[in-house]
């Protein structure tokens, strides 16, 4: 397969200390990259291409002009008395929501500006966010030329990723939508229909508000229920497009449960598995994460505590039946 991947992708490196002040810790590190280049690497059978720099145009076909002049410039216009390493926004309009009755006016100031183009507080900006951000699109904008030159199919390492970001709306560590700026690029190409289909665990909130009401792009999601988790406000399965765009955005929220792991290694982590507690079987390699459970005390299962046992350095979780799962769910949207 064809590998297509970029250099800057570690120029935009929030710390973990995004978790002072209820922030969540940053999970998207620069190593995300750097490891799985490195393990195709090491399978010695694919073709790797570096980013080729394509401009803004085909971003700016996504992405709103005021917003793309917003992220190049702004940390450069961030005041300096500040003197932050990173800028996370600390207000927003009051639109939209009961907490304003009243629509906002954009600002001129750009800490303002900063909360008027964030969907939350866990994408940082930073002095390397652009530049990562717009070679990010470059690595997707790469991998849709060569299959446009022919590519049976290419593998973009693109970060900071895109599906959480709007046409002018950064958030969930996006800044600029990869996936939708290349399939607008595939249609500017020719193609009259293009799909695309997520299967991160989060809703991509960003993709479906860019094609929401088009019928050459259909969209397709499956994540953990927004009930329940991050975008929390969409994705829920009723909402299949509108006007030219209804029936062409499908959502598939599946249920989920966790594993809170506790090992000397860790303060704590939790590691989110789809399907009901009851209906799912589930073998979780925790040795790939470099932790190595040794005994049942060190694991606390939301569901039934008496059905997980250990198999080498494999946490087994057993039940009757295996009633959801998102590779069979992935299989029927294909259908359609």
């Amino acid at each position: 397969m064809l590998i297509v991947h970029g250099t800057a992708h570690g120029l935009h490196n929030p710390p973990e200390a995004m978790a002072r002040a209820g922030q969540p810790p940053n999970f998207d590190w620069p190593a995300r990259v750097d490891t799985v280049l490195l393990a195709l690497y090491e399978r010695q059978r694919h073709e790797f291409r570096p980013v080729r720099d394509g401009g803004l145009a085909p971003i700016a076909r996504i992405h709103k002009a005021d917003y793309l002049n917003f992220l190049q410039s702004a940390w450069e216009n961030w005041p300096r008395e500040r003197s932050v390493e990173m800028a996370l926004p600390q207000f927003w309009p009051p639109s939209n929501s009961p907490s304003g009755a009243l629509r906002g006016r954009f600002s001129p100031s750009v800490v303002a500006q900063l909360g008027w183009f964030a969907g939350d507080a866990i994408a940082p900006l930073m002095a390397g966010t652009w530049a990562a951000a717009y070679e990010s699109a470059q690595v997707a904008l790469t991998a849709q030329q060569a299959i446009v030159g022919g590519a049976h199919a290419a593998l973009a390492l693109c970060r900071p990723p895109g599906h959480h970001a709007g046409s002018a709306r950064l958030a969930g560590y996006c800044y600029l939508n990869n996936a939708a700026i290349a399939a607008q690029a595939f249609i500017d190409a020719g193609l009259q229909r293009v799909a695309v289909l997520d299967i991160d665990y989060h809703h991509g909130n960003g993709t479906q508000e860019i094609f929401y009401e088009r019928a050459d792009v259909m969209v397709c999601s499956v994540h953990a229920d927004p009930l329940d988790d991050y975008p929390y406000f969409v994705g829920h399965a009723d909402e299949i497009g509108a006007g030219a765009g209804e029936g062409f955005n499908f959502n598939v929220p599946l249920d989920t449960f966790y594993l809170l792991i506790e090992h000397p290694q860790f303060e704590a982590k939790t590691l989110y598995v789809f399907g009901n507690p009851a209906e799912l079987s589930v073998e979780i390699p925790f040795i790939r994460m470099g932790v190595k459970v040794k005994n049942l005390a060190e694991v606390v299962v939301q569901g039934n505590k008496n059905r997980v046992y250990y198999k080498g350095d494999t946490l087994i979780y057993v039940a009757d039946s295996f009633k959801v799962a998102e590779n069979a769910v992935v299989e029927d949207l294909l259908k359609k």
